[in-house]
């Protein structure tokens, strides 16, 4: 599946995959993190999840996280979601080859800077590449690295690498290194035990184990996920006149998407129609009340001119650390804006309380 992450200082997007129950998600850390350039401060990103099996998307949410090794286990709502099996460690160990599968050309497609165009079906690329070695911590697998790139690089990160022949992850693609000149000569993912390792370690351990029923799949989930990503992309391009057609067309086939109404609303918002783009979050949010990006975000748009609303929903959020990182933010920005700077100081204290490395 698709991750997006978003941030005050941008958006990302990548791959990832689904382990367990189908209620956990592995990517790398840099897709759902932001970092400053010399990497010693960081903030989580508002992450959400596509998946074209059910053609829906949901919040992420960040259970488990490892910057040194870049790896992020995160939680969604599909509890059984199609997921992939685990490799043992034995079976890593004594892996000759790997086989690494992402949504390069979608990922390509949806990224801030992307110059393609956006793929007309959905493909799979694949690459298998021989191991080179696997690196060992304590008897137990770190990380796989493999001899050679192949077509391995930009809009790979987060995809799974599977025991050829097999539905079973061994590893997560994160990066590219070890150079001749100026070219990588070797590509590098975690293995799956650390993955086992950090979901344990988060208490996650009963979510490992497979649901007892599966999700149908949807059938239009592809093509509702390629509507989805393409009307995602057209925003981001701030072609908000396109997105808002092609969200239209999301909202017939998917009316229960709280995303889809929300997409609506934000184009509608930079097409200058305020009226509109209220009665669309008001949609979403009768659709997924509890939504963390979407509250933010609907607070985000009252600041211009309902502060006093918008920082009513703001500190309802702000009870929870988990929230604080986004909710201090949007606060300094509605009370700068009125002058209450001694305020403004004390909710972003307070939130490098919880995390004093905050970027």
């Amino acid at each position: 599946m698709v991750v997006t992450s978003s941030t005050p200082m941008g958006k990302r997007a990548g791959n990832a995959f689904v382990i367990g129950d189908g209620t956990l998600v592995v990517t790398a850390h840099h897709l759902v993190f932001e970092e400053s350039e010399q990497g010693e401060h960081q903030m989580p990103g508002l992450v959400r999840l596509f998946s074209p099996y059910l053609g829906d998307d949901c919040e992420g949410e960040i259970v488990a996280a490892d910057k040194e090794l870049d790896l992020a286990v995160l939680k969604a709502s599909w509890r059984g979601h199609p997921a992939l099996q685990l490799a043992d460690d034995n079976s890593i160990l004594s892996a000759e080859r790997m086989q690494i599968i992402g949504m390069r050309e979608v990922i390509h497609s949806i990224g801030p800077d992307a110059n393609e165009p956006f793929p007309e079906s959905l493909t799979f690329q694949r690459e298998v590449l021989p191991v080179d070695f696997v690196a060992v911590r304590q008897q137990i697998p770190r990380f796989i690295l493999l001899r050679g790139i192949g077509q391995l690089g930009k809009g790979w990160s987060g995809s799974p690498m599977l025991l050829p022949g097999s539905c079973k992850a061994a590893g997560c693609f994160v990066r590219l290194h070890g150079t001749t000149g100026q070219k990588a000569t070797s590509a590098e993912g975690l293995a799956i035990s650390q993955v086992k390792r950090l979901v344990a370690d988060a208490g996650k351990e009963e979510s490992l184990r497979r649901a007892k029923a599966a999700l149908p799949r949807a059938k239009d989930g592809v093509d509702v996920f390629l509507l989805t990503r393409c009307a995602y992309r057209d925003y981001l391009r701030d072609n908000y006149d396109s997105a808002f057609e092609k969200v239209q067309k999301l909202i017939l086939v998917r009316p229960e998407s709280a995303f889809a109404y929300a997409l609506a609303g934000s184009a509608a918002q930079e097409q200058g129609k305020s009226d509109q783009a209220e009665q669309y979050y008001q949609k979403a949010l009768t659709l997924n009340p509890g939504a963390t990006a979407l509250q933010v975000y609907y607070a985000q748009f009252l600041s211009k001119h309902q502060p006093n609303k918008a920082l009513e929903i703001l500190q309802q959020m702000w009870p929870f650390d988990r929230f604080k990182p986004y909710v201090a933010l949007f606060m300094f920005n509605v009370l700068s804006e009125r002058g209450e700077f001694e305020r403004c100081a004390e909710f972003l204290k307070e939130a490098l309380k919880v995390n004093a490395n905050n970027a």
